[in-house]
């Protein structure tokens, strides 16, 4: 016995068209039409029968999204990029995107100190040479990230103001006229300066000899410390009585 035969095909004829209505039709539609979107039932005169609706089962596949410095990876691990949609809609597709590289270059003058490829966004940190005297700095400042563009960076050697340098006072003997170090000033100046040793007024009856051997009276400052400057007193000769 047929029951409801009518309502049955008007019901029946409804959920053959619903697939290709609109989601937004769809949701305004009676509930029980919503209901009849996911499962189809025939009344006839033997047990009742369902299928899924060809909607609900529906093949898609992801598109691609547009990221500015990020290239698609179609070989991740986890890539989902198409499925069927379910009706318990766990269907998740995943794309995966990686990161551009770009080249990060240091140079010290024309020498490259280290040169290799990072991710865009990754924490980069510059080397650190040493120059005796110098401190360290970088043109242009090296950032925290790298930035999405080829970036090189060179240093920026700015002298010391505390270099020390040494400058030797020389007393000659009464004796045989040879010189004996009396003092050294521990000195510190600026890398690269000149300098000039001031004489010590200390020394009563010695007056500096410009031309003795050996005399050093100006200089570079090196940040080896070198030179030494040197400066020669002689002994000033007593008045004569005659």
């Amino acid at each position: 016995m047929i029951v409801g035969s009518i309502l049955a095909d008007a019901v029946g004829h409804l959920i053959d068209h619903i697939a290709d209505l609109p989601p937004a039709i769809i949701g305004i539609l009676p509930p029980v039409a919503a209901v009849l979107h996911l499962r189809r039932f025939y009344i006839l005169d033997g047990p009742v029968q369902c299928r899924l609706c060809p909607s609900v089962s529906r093949a898609v596949t992801a598109s691609a999204g547009s990221f500015d410095h990020f290239t698609l990876n179609e070989s991740a691990q986890g890539t989902v990029k198409e499925g069927a949609i379910t009706p318990d809609g766990k269907l998740v597709l995943r794309l995966y995107y990686d990161r551009e590289t770009f080249t990060l270059t240091f140079m010290d003058g024309e020498t490259e100190l280290e040169s290799r490829q990072v991710r865009h966004g990754a924490a980069i940190t510059a080397p650190t040479p040493e120059k005796a005297g110098y401190d360290l700095g970088w043109t242009p400042s090296v950032p925290d990230v790298m930035p999405a563009a080829d970036s090189t960076y060179t240093t920026v050697w700015t002298a010391r103001g505390d270099t020390p340098y040494k400058v030797e006072h020389y007393l000659q003997n009464a004796d045989d006229g040879s010189y004996t170090l009396a003092d050294t000033d521990s000195l510190t100046g600026k890398t690269d300066d000149s300098v000039t040793a001031a004489a010590k007024t200390a020394y009563a009856h010695y007056a500096v000899n410009p031309d003795a051997a050996g005399a050093v009276p100006t200089g570079t400052i090196r940040a080896d410390g070198s030179p030494v400057l040197r400066l020669y007193y002689d002994l000033e000769m007593p008045p004569s009585t005659s």
